[in-house]
């Protein structure tokens, strides 16, 4: 087994170890960032029926649960108002659905960081005096004040934008 290999056996144990006493408060943030991504690849689809069927003269189709729903509003107006409230309601449940999904990403990270921090600390101070005489200090301390933070930014900055964005590509595509 080569280094490389070695590496990524390590990241990822100490990923899952990190990780596994949030992963409840990780499934609600992807739970939150589903719906925010719902939401918002939601929010074009007011303006086909606003264009389609209160602008223009398309007919709704009865047979699809789509034009019995829109078969409720008696009149283009009706239907125009529906279109139009559709369309704020999903933006800003989406734009809520965002703020939220941010919020809990920055409390678990808080979590994650505090954790990891008292952990890397507690393996420190057991080490003996003796190893510190032999290794540079310095270095432990910029490990542990910096690449702690940098667990915290992979989740936030990395993971959850990669998720998020894979989602709404998905969402969009199948819309």
């Amino acid at each position: 087994e080569n280094k490389t290999q070695k590496l990524v056996r390590l990241i990822n144990h100490i990923l899952y170890r990190e990780l596994r006493p949030h992963l409840l408060q990780l499934f609600f943030i992807f739970l939150l960032v589903m719906l925010g991504v719902l939401f918002e690849t939601l929010t074009p689809w007011p303006f086909k029926i606003l264009i389609d069927n209160v602008l223009g003269s398309e007919t709704l189709d009865g047979s699809t649960m789509l034009g019995r729903v829109l078969g409720w509003f008696s009149s283009k107006e009706a239907l125009g108002f529906f279109a139009v409230m559709l369309f704020f309601s999903s933006s800003i449940l989406g734009t809520v659905m965002d703020y939220f999904a941010g919020m809990a990403v920055k409390k678990v990270n808080r979590s994650i960081i505090k954790d990891f921090s008292k952990r890397a600390f507690d393996n420190l101070e057991r080490l003996s005096i003796g190893y510190y005489r032999k290794q540079e200090i310095g270095d432990y301390i910029y490990r542990l004040s910096y690449d702690v933070q940098a667990l915290g930014e992979l989740i936030e900055s990395g993971l959850l934008p990669i998720i998020s964005h894979t989602f709404y590509l998905l969402f969009t595509a199948i819309i």
